[in-house]
């Protein structure tokens, strides 16, 4: 066996410390358990009435002057946003929105000619690099500094120095002219209220107003986005913008749809794409996410690997439990074990889903099915042997201390237990 050296310092670990450092310091100076019952109680209400809330949304969103298209699958909702902005290929601006990745929307518009615009910066650089978003919130939490600086230059064909506000000012220079031209801007929703049909939207760069203020906006989320009332709203921000980035609050927050409109064409994308299924199943509670990432970062595994090695758009933690009903052909069979079971994941998640015990019923549900991946099988096949007495058992027990004492083994298990937050 080869000794592979892993790396402690990942950009994605040093993120990571970062945002906890931040939420830790937020979350010292509110009552943080309140506003966390309170967004639980919020997002249980989502889940247990989703198909209530959604209904209500939609009729009170009409009401107010918008467009609303139900989605069932990522299919339906590709069909319904090109349905809405026309044939004809031309720039689009685009902010951040997981749903959009999670159905392909920008790569299926590209396929038919039109030039898409990552405005958010981390999703750019994802968008430049031709890769999944890393992360949630930070699509590109797991690159270096020097790592974006060479990817920017080659996509902007000059050199640029690994320096933050460099990069961020060539990204201001080279999106400008998209950002006020173009006519159609595309954009997903961090809450949508069922009582008022209002879209909430938050955001930190500013580039979010744009596509929503766009000539044609159309906004593409999740049906499991919707809660119930105004009064809602306050402890999930509170939550949320902590739990995600650190922030007391985000920079901007734009609540969109009141009676009387803003001049704008909105078209609201609901898409279902299998979360009626999740929330009707035994794994309901992680049907409350919010999609702040903070189980991500609190992930020994997660920090150490970084989005990517889940192979989906929802990584880490809540996205072993989401990713099979969000998208079922991109997940991995093993994901399940991608996991330690530590439950920093629990502890940190601010809408109080219950994460490691649902991965360890996601594991037990594929073992009864007979679906759990060879190699666990084997490993829990010897584990059992070594229980047990004569010649079999001392030589399985021999074989055990020989992998479990491998030098390559116990550096990955110092790896993930310095990443251990309880």
């Amino acid at each position: 066996m080869t000794l592979v050296r892993i790396p402690l310092d990942t950009p994605t670990r040093k993120a990571a410390d970062v945002t906890l450092k931040k939420r830790g310091e937020v979350v010292a100076r509110v009552d943080w358990e309140r506003f966390r019952d309170e967004a639980t109680a919020a997002r249980r209400e989502t889940t247990e009435n989703l198909d209530a809330l959604v209904e209500e949304f939609a009729r009170n969103a009409t009401a107010s002057g918008m467009k609303v298209v139900r989605a069932a699958d990522g299919e339906a909702a590709c069909r319904a946003v090109m349905a809405e902005i026309g044939e004809s290929p031309e720039i689009v601006i685009k902010s951040k929105s997981m749903v959009t990745e999670e159905i392909g929307l920008r790569h299926h518009m590209e396929k038919l000619g039109f030039t898409v615009f990552e405005t958010d910066l981390g999703e750019w650089i994802v968008q430049v690099r031709g890769e999944l978003p890393a992360h949630v919130t930070a699509p590109a939490i797991h690159l270096s500094t020097a790592e974006i600086a060479q990817s920017l230059s080659g996509a902007l064909g000059r050199t640029l120095p690994p320096e933050p506000k460099a990069l961020a000012g060539a990204a201001i220079d080279h999106l400008a002219k998209p950002l006020r031209g173009a006519r159609v801007g595309i954009s997903g929703a961090n809450f949508l209220i069922a009582e008022t049909g209002e879209i909430v939207v938050i955001e930190n760069e500013g580039n979010a107003y744009f596509c929503t203020s766009a000539e044609t906006n159309v906004v593409v989320t999740g049906i499991d986005k919707v809660i119930r009332a105004r009064r809602q709203l306050p402890p999930l921000l509170r939550v949320l913008t902590a739990s995600a980035t650190g922030q007391p609050q985000t920079v901007y927050t734009h609540v969109l749809g009141r009676p009387g409109g803003d001049g704008v064409r909105r078209t609201i994308v609901l898409v279902d794409n299998g979360r009626r299924d999740l929330v009707a199943g035994p794994y309901a509670d992680a049907g409350r996410c919010i999609r702040c990432g903070a189980c991500m970062v609190a992930c020994p595994v997660f920090r150490q690997v970084s989005g990517h090695g889940y192979k989906t758009v929802y990584p880490g933690p809540i996205g072993i439990l989401v990713a099979p009903f969000l998208e079922p052909q991109a997940t991995p069979s093993d994901a399940p074990f991608y996991s330690t079971l530590c439950g920093a994941c629990s502890d940190i998640c601010p809408v109080r889903i219950p994460i490691s015990e649902l991965i360890a019923r996601r594991r037990e549900d594929l073992w009864k099915s007979g679906k759990t991946p060879a190699a666990v099988r084997q490993a829990v096949g010897l584990f059992r042997r070594a229980q047990g007495s004569g010649p079999s058992a001392s030589i399985a027990r021999r074989i055990l201390l020989a992998v479990l004492r491998h030098p390559a083994l116990r550096r990955g298990v110092r790896v993930l237990r310095a990443g251990m937050r309880r």
